[in-house]
């Protein structure tokens, strides 16, 4: 009898060997873990939510994993909660340039929360997270755009199967065990795109979410509880209900050879993913034509459906993570002071005069030419001047992705 994909997986993630990854994935690895550290701390300072998250694991107690940039000691599935919301708050996380999916936010702070329990070597922490990001981007890269068009939010319902795997391979969990915990991680997966509308501040609680299920899964497994081998390719399981026309093989092509962390890209800006090639489109024409943004009459951002729906609407944010889903402001930011940065979106900046008047010149509009390059993240931006002068730039590779890659000292 065949093995199912979820067990397919499973066996990769428990036997995966260190002495198996090649230079480059190390590196990768470990810039991944450093990335996710530093945006965990970062987010660990956001407002309200950050207060009431620690707040609320005080009253969870448990002294097995730490709250990061609070100290506050906790059991370890609520240590990961924790840790992932933060690490998805800032909108600085990491994800894959194709599948619209952040597996750091996920799969880091579920390796860190087993990793306090079980005194890994740093070769084990990096096999794991090797592990966790391969298996979320496999899932994510062959149900995308259908899930996201669907409403899905593919950081919680793919993100859960790698924090199993990466808590899992900490636990020592093998091949039976492992795939009992996708199993059961499946059964919990959630996340809707809705909360990019609706309550920003609270949307890392989707990969909270995946990574407290995703450690709970792999501890249970360890217990001895059975999950589904068949939840992803079983006639109800993930691929059925969350996707449409998967195909099968390509979710496990070169599984164990090719390890998808490698297509891993860094955020360099605090917003949305989709926003950020129309910025870097506004900073090239900015410099290559010494424009003066006071002089700019209108700016036009054609872009995906996606990207639309994602931060085409909100023009005047009331706060800064509407402002994260805002490419009118972004592009504002860009526009004046060449630069879209944490200090600018949380300060007084969104609330000059000139910056709410340039946000108001900018229309975005979801492009058949543009929709065209999907997967890739495509944008044109077309600035005129008050002289009746055009610019046009067109812009398909960003700073931070794997095809240009920033060095430590950005990072």
């Amino acid at each position: 009898m065949s093995q199912t994909i979820s067990e397919q997986l499973a066996a990769f993630a428990a036997e995966l060997k260190y002495e198996e990854l090649p230079p480059e994935v190390v590196r990768i690895a470990r810039e991944r873990i450093l990335d996710i550290l530093a945006v965990i701390i970062g987010g660990s300072r956001e407002g309200d939510i950050s207060r009431e998250l620690v707040e609320q694991v005080k009253v969870f107690g448990g002294d097995e994993a730490t709250v990061l940039g609070s100290g506050t000691r906790t059991l370890s599935c609520f240590a990961a909660w924790a840790n992932a919301a933060f690490a998805h708050g800032l909108e600085m996380d990491d994800g894959h340039k194709f599948a619209g999916v952040h597996a750091g936010c996920v799969v880091i702070p579920a390796a860190l929360a087993v990793a306090e329990q079980t005194k890994p070597s740093g070769r084990e922490l990096i096999t794991a997270v090797v592990a966790g990001y391969d298996i979320v981007y496999r899932l994510a890269a062959n149900i995308t755009p259908h899930h996201l068009k669907m409403g899905f939010h593919p950081s919680g319902n793919c993100g859960v199967y790698g924090a199993a795997a990466a808590a899992g391979k900490l636990l020592g969990l093998d091949a039976v065990q492992m795939s009992r915990a996708l199993g059961m991680a499946g059964q919990q997966s959630a996340g809707l795109m809705e909360i990019v509308n609706s309550g920003q501040t609270t949307k890392g609680l989707v990969p909270g979410h995946a990574a407290l299920a995703g450690v709970l899964s792999a501890l249970l497994a360890k217990r001895g509880l059975k999950g589904g081998e068949t939840i992803l390719d079983g006639k109800s399981g993930f691929f059925f209900a969350m996707a449409k026309n998967v195909d099968l093989q390509a979710v496990v092509k070169d599984l164990g050879k090719a390890f998808l962390i490698t297509d891993t890209y860094t955020k360099l800006y605090p917003t949305c993913r989709h926003m950020h090639q129309p910025v870097e489109n506004i900073f090239s024409i900015m410099d290559e034509h010494d424009v003066d943004y006071r002089q700019i009459r209108s700016i036009l951002c054609r872009v995906s459906s996606i990207a639309m729906d994602l931060s085409g609407h909100i023009v005047n944010p009331e706060n800064s993570s509407q402002a994260r889903f805002s490419m009118p402001t972004a592009c504002a930011l860009a526009c004046k002071y060449g630069d879209v940065s944490l200090p600018l979106l949380a300060g007084p900046a969104l609330h000059d005069p000139e910056i709410i008047d340039l946000a108001r010149r900018v229309s975005v509009t979801a492009d058949p030419e543009v929709e065209s390059y999907l997967p890739t993240r495509v944008a044109i931006v077309e600035m005129e001047m008050q002289d009746g002068t055009k610019y046009t730039k067109f812009g398909k590779i960003m700073r931070g992705t794997p095809e240009l890659p920033v060095d430590y000292e950005t990072l």
